[in-house]
Order: structure tokens, then C-alpha cells, then sequence
């Protein structure tokens, strides 16, 4: 019987930016390690050391506080998430057009019943962009199946909205 210590372990699910996800995969490459098992040696060895790094407030956490300031202001040095108009802004409007109708190529049929005039309704635009940069980024860097599966749930309840909203003028887009 051997005598190593088992150590138990939790399941943590982080977001990181994408210059610090690049460094990350770039440190798995090099040390020949799947990214996660090298982001739980780093994370461990950062927790461990003598002088862990201080941290600062996150984009997440700085959105919490939005009640604190003034309405339609972001925090300094924040912007909003890229699926969320940043002011007008042409090209955001152009790659989020373009973003949404490769989603309705990909998904003919769960987006059949998008309404012609969908760019206009805000609430609209805020869950196709969404859905748009969610599926980009599963197809840029996805590790867990399970980000495949929600995506797809979102998806349907889309589909179901879309069911039920009535006098639909459909989508040129499909």
C-alpha cells in the first residue's frame, strides 16, 4: 500500500482576458502540460509563494458597483463587453451585422424566424451579438463540452422566443 497523500481538489471555472489566455496557452505549449492542469500549477504556486501578488478589481467586479456612478459611464479604463454597443460606433455595428448573419448561416433553422427588423430592437441585438461572440469564442479556444451545451440551450430558448412572438416579418438574413 503506498503512503501519498491524496490531496482533494475543486473545480473552479475563472475568465481571463485574452492577452492573459494567450500567455496561459503559450506556458502549456512550452511545458507540454493541457491548459487547465497548467493554470491550477500556476495558480497553486502563486497561492504558495512568500509574496502573492496584490490584486485589483476585475471588469466583472467593477461592473457590480455601477450604482455608484453616474448612469452611462463605465469605470476608468473599462470598456463595455464586446457585445455591447461601446456608443455608435460604424464598425461595431458593421463586425456585429456581419457576426449575426454567419450565426443565422450556421443556424438556419433555429434562427428561420428572426424578424427583418431585428438590428432596430436594442434587446434584440444585445442577445444575437451575445449569442455571436459566445460562439466565437467557443470555436476560438473551447476546453469544456459543457460550454458547447449551454450555448445550444441559449439557443433554443431564442428559437422558443422567436416561436411565440407574433406577426414576425421573417429575416432576409436566412
Amino acid at each position: 500500500m503506498s503512503d501519498t497523500k491524496v490531496t482533494p481538489m475543486r473545480r473552479l471555472s475563472v475568465r481571463l482576458p485574452d492577452p492573459a489566455h494567450q500567455r496561459l496557452q503559450q506556458h502549456a505549449r512550452r511545458s507540454g502540460l493541457p491548459v487547465a492542469r497548467a493554470a491550477t500549477d500556476l495558480l497553486c504556486a502563486t497561492l504558495e509563494s512568500d509574496n502573492p501578488p496584490v490584486t485589483t478589481p476585475t471588469t466583472r467586479t467593477a461592473r457590480r458597483t455601477t450604482s455608484q456612478r453616474p448612469a452611462g459611464t463605465a469605470p476608468a479604463g473599462l470598456s463595455p463587453p464586446p457585445w455591447l454597443p461601446p456608443g455608435p460606433d460604424p464598425q461595431w455595428e458593421q463586425n456585429t451585422k456581419a457576426a449575426i448573419a454567419a450565426l443565422c448561416r450556421r443556424y438556419p433553422d433555429a434562427l428561420a424566424k428572426l424578424e427583418r427588423d431585428w438590428h432596430k430592437r436594442p434587446e434584440r441585438v444585445e442577445v444575437l451579438a451575445a449569442l455571436a461572440t459566445w460562439r466565437a469564442g467557443i470555436d476560438a479556444a473551447a476546453e469544456d463540452p459543457r460550454e458547447e451545451l449551454s450555448f445550444h440551450n441559449a439557443l433554443q430558448q431564442l428559437t422558443r422566443t422567436l416561436d411565440r412572438t407574433p406577426g414576425l416579418q421573417l429575416s432576409a438574413l436566412t
